[in-house]
């Protein structure tokens, strides 16, 4: 105990009075501890996520089952994944902005799968080459060189599909070859479609205008 401490208490025993005791109330109870600002915006995410499940699981009663979490971490793999090696550098006073490159990447990687297997296909659509006696749809993908089914599987969303009701994805894989295929053919032959022009240009049945 200082000085100071130990004048207050021999003053306050002199008055007839007992010093109060260190950390607590005047009751003698249990102080209550304090929550500081600075705690409830650590904690504000994980509430956040709490309220998030008991609002879902109220909707829903397929929230709480093994696909639907087994679903949810599939999709948040990759970002996860990213997030767990971006938090290793900050913490050691560091920097890196190669984890959006690999995403991009990735994306990049996903999309020209999705061009090969025909699943989008490029075209483009020029008004302006009507006039020119020119189909106007041109078809920029070239011939399909990638399973459409290599497509699905990589795809999160597709790949659930086949880990709950493998009989429903094959039989949904058939028909997206399908449609894939009669699509590709369709815009082929939109492609070769030329509209007649004033002079007759085309290969529609564009006539000569009259002349008064």
């Amino acid at each position: 105990m200082t000085q100071p401490q130990a004048q207050t208490a021999g003053a306050g025993a002199e008055g007839g009075q007992a010093a109060p005791p260190e950390g607590g109330s005047g009751g003698g109870g249990r102080t209550i501890p304090k929550v500081s600002g600075d705690r409830v915006a650590q904690l504000g995410p994980l509430i956040a996520l709490i309220l998030a499940c008991i609002f879902f699981t109220t909707q829903s009663s397929q929230f709480l089952q093994a696909t639907n979490f087994s679903l949810i971490i599939q999709q948040v793999m990759v970002v996860g994944t990213l997030a767990i090696g971006q938090t290793l550098i900050i913490l050691t006073a560091g920097i890196d902005l190669s984890c959006g490159t690999a995403m991009a990447l990735g994306s990049i990687v996903m999309t020209k799968l999705a061009v090969d297997s025909g699943v989008w296909p490029l075209y483009r659509y020029d008004p302006r080459l009507v006039e020119t006696g020119k189909p106007p749809l041109q078809i920029d993908s070239g011939a399909i060189k990638a399973n459409v089914r290599d497509y699905l599987r990589n795809e999160t969303r597709f790949a659930m599909v086949e880990k709950i009701d493998p009989t429903r994805f094959r039989n949904l894989s058939e028909a997206a070859v399908r449609n894939t295929s009669q699509r590709l053919a369709l815009y082929q032959e939109l492609a070769k479609i030329a509209f007649p022009t004033a002079n007759g240009n085309g290969n529609g049945n564009g006539h000569e205008p009259a002349k008064n």
